[in-house]
């Protein structure tokens, strides 16, 4: 009944600055750890003061890190079993088209950086390769040993939790969006006037009506041949399938982008994330 012993190291940071707060994990306190987040706070001290974008982009381009966080809302959530289960079977999901076919999404917690990978999940059970979208289309949700006993088509190995002392449930680990052959550059291609968002600093799923929010601390609006001109806060506003259906390209360069810390129904998670830009396109 009980998971064998794993370890993990990571780090916590947490900057708090006049023009604002910035929190993040990092594997490591390496200078190529630790750049991204020197860029982060250089960002928001230049869109200091400026006031939130309002007006809807024909064009929406989302860096690495933004990307991550927002298909950990909108894929991983949305297919956790203990999800699904609110409003249907979560197998019944299984082969519904949400997105193009150059969308293929896999947690593998094997893959989280090193000190953070995981050959096992807190039931015990050995975790795999497990692919939530495959194509544009859901091929398994996340499931633990208790909804993988309940739904024959779903498989077990992704139960998670915060401590000893609470019950395991089927969260996501490491989620990794995998590049298509779209070279980056041309996800700028034809977007000037359209933003481009290198970060989100919170998402929140309503998992009855699939309604999402994203909120940037800023943005940058997009030129001819790229980001230029900063701009202030953003919050996206949207629908899962919509979200997913909007994803026009996606680029040719995975980071390793969006760890950071997960609180769904208050139990505080690390979990990571390797993605590359992705390109938005007719959001209302």
């Amino acid at each position: 009944m009980s998971a064998p012993s794993q370890f993990e190291e990571y780090f916590s940071l947490h900057v708090e600055t006049p023009w604002g707060v910035w929190g993040g994990l990092l594997p490591s306190l390496a200078d190529e750890d630790l750049d991204p987040v020197a860029t982060c706070l250089v960002d928001r001290l230049r869109s200091r003061n400026l006031p939130e974008h309002s007006n809807t982009p024909r064009v929406i381009v989302l860096g690495p890190c933004a990307a991550a966080v927002m298909l950990h809302e909108v894929v991983a959530h949305t297919l956790e079993a203990d999800t699904l289960a609110l409003t249907g079977a979560p197998e019944s999901v299984v082969g519904l088209k949400l997105g193009k076919d150059d969308l293929n999404v896999i947690d593998d917690p094997r893959l989280a950086p090193d000190g953070c990978g995981r050959f096992s999940d807190d039931e015990g059970t050995t975790v795999i390769a497990r692919w939530l979208l495959r194509g544009g289309r859901v091929r398994q949700p996340l499931a633990d040993l208790c909804w993988a006993g309940r739904y024959q088509r779903l498989i077990p190995g992704a139960a998670r939790r915060t401590s000893r002392h609470v019950l395991p449930g089927p969260r996501t680990t490491h989620l990794e969006l995998l590049p298509s052959d779209t070279p980056e550059a041309d996800l700028f291609h034809e977007a000037a006037g359209g933003l481009y968002i290198g970060e989100f600093e919170s998402g929140t799923l309503n998992p009855f009506d699939g309604g999402c929010v994203l909120r940037a601390p800023c943005a940058r609006r997009l030129g001819a041949s790229g980001p230029v001109e900063f701009v202030g806060p953003v919050e996206l506003r949207s629908r899962t399938v919509d979200l997913l259906g909007a994803v026009t390209a996606v680029g040719d360069r995975p980071l390793a982008a969006g760890a950071g810390w997960c609180v769904k129904d208050g139990a505080l998670l690390p979990v990571w994330a390797r993605s590359p830009s992705v390109r938005l396109e007719g959001l209302d």
